[in-house]
């Protein structure tokens, strides 16, 4: 059965993506129009981060994130057919020079973005300019015929991928052989509640993961911010920004503070590109929790937090503390 899927992926993904596109207008009238595929979910999850918009913003942009949806899912029958002309006409690279920049300084990097856009054909991309060997850290599949599969598709232009639980293993043995890498990893998604670093985000107390401020900071490799921003279909941009130079000067929670904001801005200009069909909100923030595992800066509701944890003054006020690294 397996091999059977596997082929016709490729099959549909040998299609010319103008082609993908009408399958893709087809999956949104089907499956989310008439289905309503986790429909209480993306509610629910847009409500609560955008309070300040009505029912017919919402509805906006709840339409334009299942059209984008189903786009993005065809364009991921695409990865494995992909040539290196048609991923450079997709998507245009733009601040690359930063990354070069710290290369021939002699230096990794990090690279933190978010499930924003396709982050996949940015990874991609990527690979063909940056100087650094690129590392992308996923989460492999239990399915082993289609882990070979998307490997074989994530890696055809060089990109080396590393499973989340290798990824210091990896660094380490980087360090060891002179290899300078760029390490992509996105950092948007939901920690366990006791493991992650507690702050607002969207108007809702979220759990983040700091895997990318521990890694920097432990090895002090520079961070490079990077977002995947969709002009139109079939067309991509993807803007790499100077993030944090010298990760050893900052404070706990500094790093991870300032790229959920970043994150959190390129949400709100464009919410439609964001993967709203996860719930990640479904937990609530456990009590006595660490002091270093609570944001002062952009601090949780008292809602949830013991009248002990509340370590924000009372004069505090978010937008005058807004400072760059």
């Amino acid at each position: 059965m397996n091999s059977i899927l596997i082929m016709l992926v490729k099959i549909i993904g040998s299609l010319p993506l103008g082609m993908l596109y009408f399958f893709s207008d087809v999956i949104y009238f089907l499956f989310f129009r008439l289905g309503g595929y986790r429909k209480k979910v993306v509610y629910k999850n847009l409500k609560r981060s955008f309070p300040e918009k009505s029912g017919e913003e919402i509805k906006g942009i709840a339409n334009r994130f299942y059209r984008y949806l189903a786009e993005l899912f065809v364009e991921e029958f695409k990865l494995y057919s992909l040539n290196e002309n048609d991923l450079r006409k997709i998507v245009e690279l733009k601040g690359y020079e930063t990354c070069d920049k710290y290369f021939d300084q002699g230096k990794s990097i990090i690279i933190v973005c978010a499930h924003y856009g396709n982050f996949e054909f940015g990874a991609l991309r990527a690979t063909l300019d940056l100087k650094h060997r690129v590392n992308t850290v996923y989460k492999p599949l239990n399915n082993k015929a289609f882990e070979a599969f998307l490997q074989k598709s994530r890696s055809k232009f060089g990109t080396n991928l590393v499973p989340t639980k290798k990824t210091y293993e990896n660094i380490e043995a980087e360090r060891r052989e002179g290899i300078l890498s760029a390490t992509g990893l996105a950092s948007d998604q939901a920690p366990k509640p006791s493991k992650g670093y507690w702050m607002e985000f969207l108007n809702q107390d979220t759990p983040v993961f700091m895997g990318c401020e521990r890694i920097a900071r432990k090895y002090d490799i520079p961070v490079v911010y990077a977002e995947v921003d969709r002009i139109r279909r079939g067309r991509y941009v993807a803007t790499f920004t100077d993030f944090c130079s010298s990760p050893t000067a900052t404070g706990n929670g500094e790093i991870t503070e300032q790229f959920t904001m970043l994150i959190e801005k390129c949400i709100r200009r464009k919410p439609e590109l964001w993967l709203w069909t996860h719930k990640r909100w479904k937990h609530k923030m456990p009590d006595n929790l660490p002091e270093e595992q609570l944001s002062k800066k952009y601090p949780v509701s008292s809602m949830h937090r013991p009248a002990s944890a509340l370590t924000a003054p009372k004069d505090y006020n978010r937008a005058n503390q807004e400072s760059p690294l």
